[in-house]
């Protein structure tokens, strides 16, 4: 078979089995006490497919590539290297947009007010002025955005560009030629491609996304790796490369890069669970607390399972 007709079968395949697996927590009517079980349960997902599955896979693409001594010492520095790239990236992805938006509404302070807007009656107490009722203050609350959009939207991008790095790899694997390395590429994508799209969803969900945007979200996720792996494949072909080991390297680095960004949606999903309000009684949140924590925990050792799965 032709590995463009290779990489297109692979391709919706596993952009077919995100987008599916990414529905579940979706085709039921939750309510929010479910939608949190859920995206506790998702949330450990992504923590443990980051750690047991996307890492270890992206190293061992990397030290499978023949080499001399001075080429492993290489590798384990860029190992370290292309994770912190990933985390460092989504790291300023997720504050930069907030630190901007500070700035901005830092200048409301010296804009002009109108001395009509303060006319006070002398009956007027301090009772009367709330916080945030003032024409300065209610300007900015009108315009900065909910933190629940900003937290979505933040978690949407890291992922996203997570799955585009898968694209990048697989596409790479395949231009190479290289059955064996085309299968493990795949497996290691496939295998946290559906807990990764449940978990997904479910933190958008908790997250107070409607439903719809929740579904486009899940679109572009699901269509990202795709998109990616055919525009690699494409690029290296009319660039001509053809060095298979160049190519496996660049994958396994590509594989570590993305794991790195995994691994910081899925830290900054954790401390969102962590800063959520408490509930009224602290038996209550002691015992909701109990349970989200039993599993979250459930979900880290859940990627376990994908050990089962044969190497190639």
């Amino acid at each position: 078979m032709p590995p463009f007709v290779t990489l297109l079968l692979l391709c919706l395949l596993m952009g077919a089995a995100s987008y599916l697996s990414g529905l579940a927590p979706l085709s039921f009517n939750l309510s929010p006490h479910r939608i949190r079980l859920i995206s506790s349960f998702g949330i450990g997902i992504l923590v443990g497919t980051a750690l047991i599955v996307i890492i270890p896979e992206g190293v061992e693409t990397l030290y499978s590539v023949e080499g001399d001594a001075d080429d492993q010492e290489t590798y384990r520095r860029a190992i370290g290297i292309s994770l912190v790239i990933g985390f460092v990236l989504m790291f300023l992805v997720d504050r930069l947009p907030d630190y901007l938006a500070k700035r901005r509404f830092a200048g409301f302070s010296s804009l002009p007010i109108d001395m009509s807007n303060l006319r006070f009656s002398a009956a007027s107490t301090a009772d009367d002025l709330q916080p945030g009722s003032g024409p300065v203050e209610g300007a900015a609350q009108e315009q900065a955005p909910p933190a629940g959009v900003s937290r979505s939207v933040s978690t949407s991008i890291g992922l996203i560009i997570h799955s585009v790095s898968d694209g990048i790899a697989l596409g790479a694997s395949v231009s190479s030629e290289n059955s064996a390395l085309e299968m493990i590429v795949f497996l290691a994508i496939m295998v946290h491609k559906a807990p990764a799209s449940f978990g997904f969803s479910a933190v958008l969900l908790r997250e107070g996304l409607p439903l719809n945007k929740v579904k486009r979200n899940l679109a572009m996720f699901a269509a990202a790796a795709p998109l990616g792996a055919i525009l690699t494949y494409l690029i290296i072909k009319v660039l001509g490369a053809s060095d298979q080991q160049l190519i496996q390297k660049w994958t396994g680095l590509l594989l570590l890069f993305s794991g790195g960004t995994f691994l910081f949606v899925s830290m900054h999903a954790m401390q969102e669970l962590e800063d959520e309000p408490e509930l009224p009684t602290d038996t209550a949140h002691s015992k909701s607390a109990g349970i989200d924590l039993a599993l979250t925990f459930t979900g880290m050792l859940f990627p376990l399972l994908t050990l089962l799965v044969p190497d190639v």
